[in-house]
């Protein structure tokens, strides 16, 4: 009986950490999803723009917009698994330590 009290405690605080993590990961997700689509809409704001004939050069503009839909795909990638660790954090098999990397 005292051991399944010990294991019940050890799981609930095991589970409190993986939300913390799925919180924080959640986060760090929306964060970049946002940065990214503050730059992507900068960007072409700044392509239609070019296009009316107020600009000349469109150098760089493909590699800011190729950057930023990569960090938002990372950042959907890391809002996806931060949310699922956030429902249900018992489905993570891994130490916590692993997890934080």
């Amino acid at each position: 009986m005292e051991a399944d009290a010990q294991i019940k405690n050890f799981r609930s605080e095991r589970n409190a950490e993986i939300r913390k993590i799925g919180f924080r990961n959640a986060l760090i997700g929306a964060t970049l999803i946002a940065g990214a689509g503050i730059v992507l809409y900068f960007s072409f704001k700044y392509l239609s723009a070019q296009n009316a004939g107020y600009y000349r050069s469109k150098k760089g503009v493909g590699g800011i917009i190729g950057l930023s839909l990569m960090g938002a795909f990372y950042g959907l990638w890391k809002f996806v698994n931060g949310i699922v660790d956030l429902v249900r954090p018992q489905s993570e098999d891994e130490s916590i330590t692993d997890l934080t990397e």
